[in-house]
């Protein structure tokens, strides 16, 4: 059975911030039963608490099969600048890239495409096909340029 997580955005009088996470238990039977229950909960949570709840999240954790690359490392990445659907540009940042997706100076090769490994994965914020956004809710219409984090 899967585990669901909610996470609860609460404000005080003071307009602080706060967060609360709980998980439901693993014989939840699926997302519906857990939105049930998260909307139960939220709703006994209202009543005992003061402050109050802006919103809550469902989340559920997966877990995947997958290896690690010898002398991957977490400290270089690879940064994507993109043009933004209102013209504005922003970055997107992944950590512990593979190193072929370089030229010998540190940019993402563009010529005479995109490796297919960033292609594949910029599509997925890219407006018209991707169904992803970055976090102020937009997605990108043109490549700008990658590096290699130094």
């Amino acid at each position: 059975m899967p585990e669901f997580t909610v996470s609860f955005e609460l404000i005080d009088a003071f307009n602080r911030p706060a967060r609360k996470t709980w998980r439901t238990l693993p014989t939840t039977a699926d997302f519906a039963a857990a939105a049930a229950a998260a909307a139960a909960l939220f709703t006994d949570l209202a009543v005992l608490t003061q402050l109050r709840v802006l919103a809550y999240t469902i989340s559920q954790r997966i877990t995947v099969v997958d290896a690690v690359t010898a002398n991957a490392n977490r400290d270089e990445g690879v940064t994507f600048t993109l043009r933004m659907e209102d013209l504005f540009k922003d970055d997107l940042k992944v950590p512990g890239p593979i190193l072929t997706i370089f030229d010998a100076n540190g940019r993402v090769i563009t010529s005479p495409a995109l490796p297919v490994a960033v292609s594949d994965f910029l599509e997925n914020f890219e407006a018209g096909t991707g169904e992803f956004t970055f976090s102020d809710g937009e997605q990108w219409v043109e490549f700008v340029q990658g590096t290699l984090d130094e």
